[in-house]
């Protein structure tokens, strides 16, 4: 996984496009342990000329990715999806909301085998798994990221690109989510260990 984000990376960073890498990839770049069976990559790119640039790139690196795809999601500000060689998926977004351009501001560069990678920000992938994303798995994700990172986080950047308590969001969610599978014992346990972070969260406030 991590040779295939330096790979499309390199193809971006030739392209000198802005970029941020997000979702489950980012997760595990910051030391959460969990798989991710695609690449998520957010993207700033303010004409057409430049998708087909990308395009043209893309495939130059040996992705299968389609034009008209990727034009009709620039003008929908949606997303499109490029496979490698091997299949793996990159799901790339194009930039629209405050919390995106938020992310592009705010990336962190790290550099693997001589490739730089530019990953969004913590407290922005923390607001997007709990505001945009909100799965089970999102929720945890943000946790273990909230808990692993604490004392660095900007609470109150996170709590304006969120427009309310992240905890209280998160307890909303977990409530639905229980309601929602609250027959599934597994879901159940899940949500308890969640609800443990969360105490252990506040109890640090």
């Amino acid at each position: 996984m991590i040779n295939e984000l330096t790979r499309i990376c390199k193809v971006l960073n030739t392209l000198k496009m802005k970029y941020a890498v997000i979702g489950g990839i980012a997760c595990i770049l910051y030391g959460v342990d969990r798989t991710t069976m695609d690449i998520d990559i957010l993207l700033n790119i303010t004409g057409e000329n430049d998708v087909r640039r990308l395009i043209v790139a893309l495939r130059n690196a040996g992705y299968d990715v389609s034009v008209r795809e990727a034009v009709s999601a620039f003008r929908k500000r949606n997303h499109f999806t490029a496979l490698s060689p091997e299949g793996l998926r990159i799901d790339f977004k194009f930039s629209s909301s405050k919390l995106d351009y938020s992310t592009l501001e705010n990336v962190v560069t790290i550099e693997f085998r001589g490739v730089k990678i530019r990953v969004g920000g913590l407290e922005e992938n923390i607001v997007a798994k709990i505001v945009v994303l909100g799965s089970l798995k999102d929720l945890e994700d943000a946790l273990k990221l909230m808990t692993m990172y604490f004392d660095r986080l900007d609470w109150t950047r996170m709590e304006n690109l969120a427009g309310r308590n992240l905890l209280l969001i998160v307890k909303e969610l977990l409530e639905h989510i229980e309601e929602e599978f609250k027959d599934m014992p597994n879901v159940i346990l899940r949500i308890k260990q969640l609800r443990s972070m969360m105490e252990s969260l506040r109890q640090k406030s």
